[in-house]
């Protein structure tokens, strides 16, 4: 596609409160479109217009009379809006009334029923009649319903309500699929994520603004990682993309105060940790925009684009992969079309780093003018093959952030015999292509790259139900919180006075029985929740975080503000626990003595450096090890 009509948004944070990070997360990805609620402080949708001043801002319309016992009455409703209504005419034209009133728990005001859905029919024209008699220029909609025809008979009550619609401006519907373990997502399933398909069937001249939208497995309890979502979200949207009827796609949520019932749909933590999915939409490929309802400019040719002299293979594969995941395509499909050969190509260090030779973007066949566009818009125009020397850390670095993590299982190392080579073979196929790009970063071997993540560490940091991997150490907690409550320290936690590091025990109170705190992840998790709800900052401090037990207390080195931040980011992928690996190694700007041994390939002075002079013989050892073990595998 070469326009689309549909633009990018967000459900604003559900609170009247915003912060600073909220702002960010906004300008990160890109957003063209802001779904505050009306109860948002003033001030805010001052700051949405001055800082993202082409943006669209739809609110809706919020009053918290909504709930079981029933609702506010039309003319309350609307006599409350209008002055709100008011005052936000100089940032908003757009408003939609009410949310999802057919939810099956009566929460929002009705519920499920016919007689309900005639009822909302009625409420909803006399409110619309009342704003539009206040406010001519105001734009108003009719809300999204929940969804489903099962849970909440959505499609019957958009039949029932179709007087309502049909005097609305405009129509919201919501879009939310789930991804089954074992399965594909349902985003394309007519009934969920592609659920204003049928909206458009039923009101063909209406105009849609998808209010809410995104994978909802946490309804299910079904496993999903957060890199898997911001693939999903990509997916979705270049699909979106196709339909002229759609104005926007809201994705929910921007953030929530209340974290025990929305977290998981939010694109930031309470702690100022940012999602992969903030980075990944923002840099994702989007067609020029032009209104809905207008005429479509025919496409103008593009020229050919050649691939620029002086590039390494390693740069090629990751402009390959970024334009493919800004599509929303697997992150190795353009490359794979192309014909390149990626094995060839990521063979070994000396390979990546070699010059590439192969054909040039505009021989390569079976792709199109705007694939090779993005491919090249994705490729340095300087090219520079000093790596070394860059400032702040890497976790801030855009295409550490947006790359694939792994490589295709046509370049994983197999057929491993002894315990340190499938700690490197699962290391390499984890994060094979995001520690190649952080070797170049660097200026280190590749071998020594891999070396660090698996040399010491078991390279797995999120179990299989993608909780973090965590160890809690209750004498660090003890440190940090008993010392100054004792007795309340006493009636949870244990460990040996004398050997600190051994003996820890936990119970959930006096009554129980004492658990070993090592257990299993479970009940490290149980005993970390035990101590977070007596003091979160110090119980984070004292955990281990991630694959390689970065401790939580260690985060400012890392480049993180708090360690609740820290483990928020861990949680949500393990491309942060990998590049805090290195932050902590290599240190801002990559200056340290530690990296700096690695670059000369001196193992004896990073171990002495790292351990000590009485463990740097072993530490060199293991390392040495882990090398030879990847330099045998890739051969």
């Amino acid at each position: 596609m070469t326009t689309r009509t549909c633009r990018v948004g967000i459900h604003g944070r559900n609170n009247e409160e915003w912060h600073d990070i909220d702002f960010q997360v906004l300008r990160d990805a890109g957003v063209e479109v802001i779904k505050p609620m009306s109860h948002t402080r003033p001030h805010h949708f001052e700051r949405m217009r001055r800082e993202l001043p082409n943006a669209e801002i739809i609110t809706r319309l919020y009053n918290g009379a909504f709930n079981k016992g029933g609702h506010p009455s039309a003319s309350e409703f609307a006599g409350e809006m209008i002055p709100v209504i008011t005052n936000l005419k100089p940032y908003c034209t757009k408003f939609h009334i009410h949310n999802e009133p057919n939810h099956a728990s009566r929460d929002e005001g009705w519920s499920n029923s016919d007689e309900d859905a005639r009822s909302f029919n009625a409420w909803f024209i006399e409110v619309f009649r009342r704003l539009k008699e206040a406010h001519p220029w105001a734009s108003i909609g009719f809300p999204g319903l929940a969804l489903g025809e099962h849970s909440h008979r959505e499609r019957t009550w958009l039949k029932l309500c179709r007087p309502a619609v049909e005097m609305a401006d405009w129509l919201g519907v919501h879009c939310y699929w789930q991804t089954p373990p074992g399965q594909g997502p349902q985003l394309l399933d007519e009934a969920l994520g592609m659920n204003f398909k049928h909206y458009h069937s039923q009101h063909p001249d209406k105009t849609l603004e998808i209010l809410e939208c995104g994978n909802s497995n946490i309804h299910s309890n079904f496993p999903i990682s957060d890199e898997a979502i911001a693939d999903e979200y990509v997916r979705w949207l270049q699909e979106v993309f196709n339909y002229p009827y759609v104005n926007s796609a809201s994705f929910y949520i921007l953030s929530s105060h209340d974290t025990s019932s929305w977290s998981f749909f939010c694109w930031r933590t309470e702690h100022g940790a940012i999602k992969p999915m903030v980075y990944r939409v923002g840099a994702m490929h989007r067609p020029r925009w032009i209104p809905v309802h207008t005429p479509k400019p025919e496409p103008q040719p593009t020229r050919p684009v050649d691939t620029p002299a002086g590039l390494t293979n390693q740069m090629v594969i990751n402009a390959f992969n970024r334009a493919a995941l800004s599509l929303g395509l697997d992150g190795w499909e353009l490359l794979n079309r192309a014909g390149l050969d990626l094995k060839a190509l990521a063979r070994d260090q000396a390979a990546r780093q070699a010059l590439y030779s192969g054909p040039k973007l505009a021989q390569l066949p079976n792709l199109s003018d705007e694939q090779r566009q993005l491919i090249r818009a994705q490729l340095p125009g300087d090219v520079s093959f000093a790596a070394v020397g860059y400032s702040g850390f890497l976790k801030e670095d855009a295409e550490l952030l947006l790359i694939s993590l792994a490589l295709p299982p046509q370049v994983w190392l197999r057929n491993a015999s002894s315990a340190l080579e499938t700690r490197v073979a699962r290391a390499w196929n984890r994060y094979g292509n995001l520690l190649s790009s952080i070797a170049d970063r660097l200026g280190i071997d590749l071998a020594l790259a891999v070396a660090a993540v698996a040399a010491e560490h078991d390279p797995r940091g999120l179990a299989s139900d993608h909780r973090l991997v965590l160890r809690f150490e209750p004498h660090l907690f003890f440190q940090r919180w008993g010392r100054q409550h004792p007795d309340r320290f006493a009636a949870h936690f244990q460990f040996d006075p004398a050997r600190p590091w051994q003996g820890h025990r936990w119970r959930a109170a006096a009554a129980k029985p004492w658990r070993d705190v090592h257990e299993d992840l479970a009940s490290e998790w149980a005993a970390f929740d035990l101590a977070r709800s007596l003091d979160t900052t110090a119980a984070c401090e004292a955990a281990a975080l991630g694959f390689a037990g970065l401790l939580g207390a260690s985060h400012a080195a890392a480049g993180y503000q708090s360690a609740a931040q820290m483990l928020d980011a861990f949680a949500s992928s393990e491309r942060f626990q990998v590049l805090a690996r290195f932050d902590l190694l290599a240190g801002p700007g990559g200056g340290s003595r530690q990296i700096d041994a690695l670059r000369a390939g001196d193992l004896e002075t990073y171990a002495t450096l790292a351990a000590g002079p009485n463990q740097a013989a072993r530490l060199a050892a293991i390392w040495r090890s882990a090398v030879a073990a990847f330099h045998h595998a890739t051969l």
